[in-house]
């Protein structure tokens, strides 16, 4: 929108595994008209790794950047049952404006056998209508096929997959809530009414998916900050809002009997 580019790639370094060099993450800010002095550059992110790059990026109505790419495990993005040797996530990257990493998220998309390895790799990121965002993926699986696959996240990086922002939570990454925007459900297990807090009085649209990402439900709420979900069957639910059709907040929320 400022009329500079931006440009994604990896970089590779003299330290080397297994016989082949290992590579970064790096992005770039510079102006056409001045190619060789860059504004900003993302350089030398997340560890060294066989696979480690940016592979396309988006510019966000708010000018935000979302970088696209894959990271491989081997270096270790998560410990413990999480990390799995020798296979690639897809990974997200949001960079403000002026080139500050606001937040990385990674997910598993492996299809073939746990014991091959796998690669992951972002095509392209497209805006949708409701604020979120379309990803083209292309899985490089030995042996075996090669499936290509879709995947649509909302704004704040989730993938639709109760389990997966769960998961978020659990492990205490706050990113899902917008920082202007502070809100409270309770109770939470719930049976009936779920309340909601919120320091803003205005429009929003609430909507539960089920732990298939399946939307069950939506609604408008505006001056009344109760909903009444005694109609929902007992089970986890995942409670997104939205304020002009941006998801603002998520959060899990277990409806009892």
């Amino acid at each position: 929108q400022d009329k500079k580019l931006v440009m994604v790639g990896w970089q590779y370094y003299s330290q080397t595994m297994g016989g082949s060099n290992c590579m970064r993450s790096f992005a770039v800010k510079f102006d056409i008209n001045s190619p060789s002095i860059a504004i900003w550059k993302v350089n030398g992110f997340d560890k060294l790794a066989l696979y480690n790059g940016f592979t396309c990026l988006i510019e966000l109505k708010n000018e935000d950047l979302l970088f696209g790419g894959i990271m491989d495990t081997l270096q270790g993005v998560w410990n413990g049952s999480n990390n799995q040797p020798g296979n690639g996530l897809t990974r997200l990257t949001k960079v403000s404006k002026d080139g500050n990493i606001k937040w990385s998220r990674y997910y598993d998309y492996k299809t073939n056998s746990s014991t091959y390895d796998n690669y992951l790799g972002i095509h392209s990121i497209n805006l949708c209508q409701d604020g979120g965002w379309l990803a083209a993926i292309e899985g490089y699986n030995y042996p075996g096929v090669n499936p290509f696959l879709f995947v649509k996240y909302d704004s704040t990086g989730c993938d639709s997959s109760l389990a997966y922002c769960s998961n978020l939570y659990s492990v205490g990454l706050k990113e899902h809530t917008n920082i202007n925007h502070k809100f409270k459900t309770f109770p939470n297990p719930v049976k009936d009414l779920l309340h909601l807090e919120t320091e803003n009085a205005e429009e929003l649209d609430i909507s539960f998916m089920d732990v298939f990402g399946k939307e069950i439900r939506k609604e408008k709420i505006a001056n009344t900050r109760s909903i009444n979900i005694s109609d929902l069957k007992a089970g986890i639910y995942l409670l997104s809002i939205a304020k002009d059709k941006e998801v603002i907040y998520t959060t899990k929320i277990i409806k009892e009997e």
